[in-house]
């Protein structure tokens, strides 16, 4: 067996040796979201393993095709195809509905390259922008480690990226962000907006170019 120490539940679970850190974590009776069943194909139960990556075992062909799709680190893991040999501490990356929201958005976009190439044209994208708090530090072992951040501001960017599609946009700022820059960019302000996930509507901007 082996520990598992999950968060934000702060709770050790001792994983079986045949267990996946789902079947773990169901056992113990935590709310670990897993849409699809457990089958590697929605990747809602994912988790960041914070200690003892190294005591994961490889991932498997459904996980490395999931994780190829959304570049995952390597300290990203779908908890219903990770076994462990030895202690690890994981944290649970999908907790509520606006968590599962972004996850299911994030699986239904298309690699913009591999789009591309198939169908011989070039696509646009889209770009949220927040000015808000967030949390900032490294994850990860010595040449693995990385930079990232979380928190509501992040979250809230990423719903207004998903905006630009109803409005017909490519690059949208949430109210906070253009205070910020208003006297360095020209805008069109849109209708307020209601937000997925958020109550009441937003003031949001069209970017349109840098002032001259």
């Amino acid at each position: 067996m082996a520990r598992v120490r999950f968060l934000p539940d702060e709770l050790d679970v001792e994983a079986l040796a045949d267990e996946t850190l789902l079947d773990a974590s169901i056992r113990a009776g935590i709310p670990h979201t897993h849409a699809c069943g457990g089958n590697a194909r929605c990747s809602t139960c994912r988790v960041i393993v914070l200690e003892g990556v190294e005591n994961c075992a490889p991932r498997t062909g459904a996980e490395h095709a999931i994780a190829a799709h959304l570049q995952f680190d390597v300290q990203v893991q779908l908890a219903c195809q990770t076994r462990v040999t030895g202690p690890v501490t994981v944290r649970r990356l999908v907790l509520d509905e606006q968590d599962l929201a972004l996850v299911e958005d994030e699986m239904r976009k298309p690699g913009i390259e591999a789009v591309g190439a198939i169908h011989g044209k070039s696509f646009d994208i889209g770009i949220g922008l927040h000015y808000g708090e967030v949390i900032v530090g490294s994850v990860g072992a010595s040449a693995d480690k990385r930079r990232t951040v979380v928190g509501d501001a992040v979250n809230f960017a990423s719903r207004i990226e998903t905006a630009n599609k109803n409005a017909d946009t490519n690059f949208l700022m949430s109210e906070a962000a253009y205070l910020q820059v208003a006297n360095e960019v020209e805008v069109n302000q849109c209708p307020p907006w209601d937000i997925r996930g958020k109550t009441g509507s937003y003031n949001l901007f069209e970017v349109v170019r840098p002032k001259l």
